[in-house]
């Protein structure tokens, strides 16, 4: 985001007020309160203050916020990347040492393969060695109809594709480029660094090569490039685009959805 300190999001928030990711979850959960700050431990008595009937919070990217006391931990490890098998930035990606992992409650292992099968499971929780108190679950990304980002009632036809030009900036794109292998489509990436902000200069080479690729066309960008790319929606809309986002959800085998739904209920009703 392009601001500082405690920010609640309002109606009219963007990207450039709350970031991304926030405004992504505005963008589902219109009627839920949602806040961003730095310093979490001042950001959460702001909130409350904001909304005085919360009886929840749940904090984003935050296990390594000490001063905050979480009723429930939940950390999340990428299946390619274990951070069993990380090292401590900036050698890795790891904010924290490894041996930190014993403060969670439940670890998940995400981005799995769909086949994932219970040998390897077995494997990777072995590997990961969870303490009494801890379990590990595992989960994958399931990727749904994308949609006009300008008019989201207007679902993507892959029949009608002939080629694709991928434009986003996030962190990993693996799993997102191998969604396409099993598409009969020809495509391009213009990739960016993740949470990148795009500039007009931008739009305009990412529409000099949408120009060059071929017939029967479309832009793909994920949902969270999306909110910042509504950020040029009038660019966009005059520009004549064909760009879509796809949308991601989370998939888990029924056994691990009840076994992490429990636990969170445990702990909202004690």
């Amino acid at each position: 985001r392009k601001t500082n300190g405690f920010v609640m999001a309002a109606e009219d928030s963007t990207a450039w007020h709350i970031g991304d990711e926030p405004m992504l979850v505005k963008h589902y959960y219109p009627d839920i309160p949602v806040a961003v700050g730095e310093e979490r431990i001042m950001a959460i008595p702001g909130l409350l203050m904001e909304e005085e009937t919360t009886d929840c919070l749940v904090l984003d990217d935050a296990f390594q916020h000490r001063k905050v006391k979480p009723a429930l931990s939940i950390l999340l490890t990428d299946y390619s990347d274990l951070y069993t098998r990380d090292e401590l930035l900036p050698a890795g990606n790891l904010r924290e040492p490894a041996e930190e992992a014993r403060r969670a409650d439940i670890i998940i292992v995400t981005k799995c393969p769909h086949s994932i099968n219970l040998a390897e499971r077995q494997a990777i929780t072995s590997e990961l060695a969870p303490l009494n108190h801890q379990i590990v679950l595992f989960s994958w990304l399931e990727f749904e109809l994308a949609y006009h980002l300008l008019e989201p009632e207007q679902k993507l036809k892959w029949s009608e594709v002939e080629n694709v030009l991928i434009c986003c900036g996030i962190a990993r794109r693996g799993s997102l480029l191998a969604y396409f292998d099993d598409l009969p489509v020809r495509v391009s990436v213009k990739a960016y660094s993740d949470h990148f902000y795009f500039l007009e200069k931008d739009l305009e080479k990412i529409n000099s090569e949408f120009q060059q690729i071929g017939e029967q066309k479309v832009i793909i960008t994920t949902e969270k490039d999306a909110m910042r790319f509504l950020l040029f929606e009038d660019w966009i809309n005059k520009s004549g685009w064909s760009i879509f986002a796809l949308p991601i959800s989370i998939g888990m085998s029924e056994a691990d959805r009840k076994t992490l739904l429990d636990r969170i209920n445990h702990i909202l009703v004690s």
